[in-house]
């Protein structure tokens, strides 16, 4: 999320957290309401005249809105999870922003990465954590493939991946899986 829709929702959760408080103190009689408005009254006395029904709905909405509210607050101030992001900030220049499409460049690696020998298939992830971007692939190999060649011809893609992000290191993980355990996955 930017900082302009963190900033609304911690708003929100503030607002909500606030009114779910003040919802509570009412209908436990810590806070004395002197005269109801028209339209609370009126709903009051016509659609819940009952107390034993009106103040539970009460108190379970202020309950939800805390509940709410706490939630939202609790996602604002919890540290960021690694996420997939779908757009990653390059460059922030005096003449503007550079972004690049991070499912695009996904695919642009898998599809280097097929044309390996010896790879039947990847799954390529990229995550923003932090400064430096982190690439994760699954390389789907052959049984019989030369994994140092597979290593050696891997080499040139993650310069590339490199040289595309502008970065001067991209941690990377790599996992190899033999296509003969996906044939007993299956």
């Amino acid at each position: 999320m930017d900082t302009a829709n963190r900033v609304l929702l911690l708003v929100l959760g503030l607002l909500l957290v606030a009114a779910a408080v003040l919802g509570l103190l009412v209908a436990a009689g810590v806070l004395a309401v002197a005269e109801p408005g028209e339209l609370a009254a009126a709903v009051a006395e016509s659609v819940v005249a009952d107390p034993w029904v009106f103040w539970p709905v009460v108190i379970g909405a202020g309950l939800l809105l805390l509940a709410l509210g706490l939630w939202l607050l609790m996602g604002e101030l919890a540290p960021p999870r690694q996420r997939a992001a779908r757009h990653l900030t390059l460059d922030r220049g005096a003449h503007g922003t550079t972004t690049v499409g991070v499912p695009g460049l996904e695919r642009a690696v898998d599809a280097d990465l097929s044309r390996v020998a010896g790879v039947a298939g990847s799954r390529t992830r990229l995550t923003a954590e932090g400064p430096v971007p982190a690439l994760r692939i699954r390389l789907d190999v052959d049984p019989d493939a030369d994994l140092q060649a597979v290593r050696q011809a891997i080499a040139p893609v993650h310069a590339r991946v490199c040289r595309t992000l502008g970065a001067q290191q991209v941690r990377t993980d790599i996992r190899l899986r033999p296509t003969a355990e996906l044939d007993r996955v299956r």
